[in-house]
C-alpha cells in the first residue's frame, strides 16, 4: 500500500526502496510473502474459505514493488521457490496436480510479462549474464582473501574485520557472502559450525515435507540459501525466522511429533 501510494519510497541508481531499507532485503520479503500468500491459497491452512481468493489481488502489486527494487537475488528466490513449490507440490487428487500445472504455466507468464515492465532488473540481470557483473561483491571478496588466509583457523572477529574494511575501503563493507563472512569473524571452525547448523535446518525442513506432506518450510530454506550466497544473513531477522520455522516445523504440522 505505501509503495502504491509513494510513501517513503526512495529511489537510488533506478532501484526503490522503502524507509531507507536495503532494496535486497526488500525483494527477499516480497519474494517470501508472495510464496506464502500462494501457499494460503491452495492450502487454507486457517480455514479461511472462499475469502482466502482475496489475497490474489495485492499479489500483482507485490511482484511490481520486488522487480521495481532491482533484487536479482529475490527475482532468482522467487522463481525457482515457484517451480520447485510446482514439482514437488503433492496431492491424492491427480485432477487437482493437473489443474495445477496448468495455471502455474498461466502464472509463469503473467510473472514473466509483468518483469518485462522493470528495466532496471532487466538491466540488471543482463550485466549478471553478459559481463558477470557482481555489483562490486568481486572486489570485496578479492580484498579479504589475504586477511582471511593469514587468520584461517580463528579468525579476526566482528572488530577486527570492521577495522579491515575501515582501512581498506574507508567504510565498514559488508562482503555480500555469509560464507566469507563467517571465515574472517570465525575461521574454519567457526564456518563449519554455522554450515552444520544451516545443513540441519535444511535436513529438518526435508523431514517435515516427507513426513508430513508440508512443503513451505523446505521452499522457504530457498531464499536463505540466496542470501547467504549473495547477501547478509546474519543480520536478516527473516532469516532466522526461517530457520526456526525451518527447524521446529516438524514436532506441530499434523500434531506429529519425531
Amino acid at each position: 500500500m505505501l509503495y502504491n501510494l509513494g510513501i517513503g519510497i526512495e529511489i537510488d541508481g533506478g532501484r526503490i526502496s522503502i524507509f531507507g531499507d536495503n532494496e535486497n532485503i526488500i525483494g527477499i520479503r516480497l519474494s517470501i510473502s508472495i510464496i506464502v500468500f500462494f501457499y494460503i491459497i491452495l492450502e487454507d491452512p486457517f480455514s479461511f474459505g472462499f475469502w482466502r481468493f482475496l489475497l490474489f489481488i495485492p499479489i500483482p502489486d507485490m511482484l511490481m514493488f520486488m522487480f521495481a527494487t532491482g533484487s536479482r537475488l529475490a527475482f532468482i528466490s522467487f522463481a525457482l521457490e515457484f517451480v520447485v513449490g510446482v514439482i514437488f507440490y503433492q496431492t491424492k487428487k491427480r485432477w487437482y496436480k493437473i489443474i495445477l500445472l496448468i495455471l502455474a504455466i498461466g502464472v509463469s507468464a503473467y510473472f514473466f510479462q509483468l518483469m518485462k515492465q522493470s528495466e532496471i532488473l532487466i538491466n540488471r540481470l543482463l550485466l549478471t549474464r553478459e559481463t558477470g557483473d557482481l555489483a562490486g561483491r568481486d572486489i570485496i571478496w578479492l580484498e579479504l582473501m589475504p586477511l582471511i588466509k593469514a587468520n584461517f583457523i580463528w579468525g579476526v572477529g566482528e572488530t577486527g574485520y570492521k577495522a579491515f574494511t575501515y582501512r581498506i575501503f574507508g567504510g565498514d563493507k559488508s562482503p555480500h557472502n555469509v560464507i566469507l563472512e563467517v571465515l574472517s569473524y570465525t575461521g574454519i571452525i567457526g564456518l563449519v559450525l554455522y554450515l552444520n547448523f544451516i545443513a540441519k535446518a535444511t535436513i529438518q525442513s526435508w523431514k517435515t515435507f516427507k513426513i508430513n506432506n508440508y512443503l513451505l518450510p523446505f521452499l522457504l530454506m530457498i531464499p536463505v540459501f540466496g542470501d547467504i550466497v549473495s547477501g547478509q544473513a546474519l543480520n536478516a531477522k527473516i532469516v532466522w525466522a526461517i530457520l526456526a520455522f525451518a527447524v521446529s516445523a516438524v514436532f506441530y504440522s499434523n500434531g506429529k511429533m519425531e
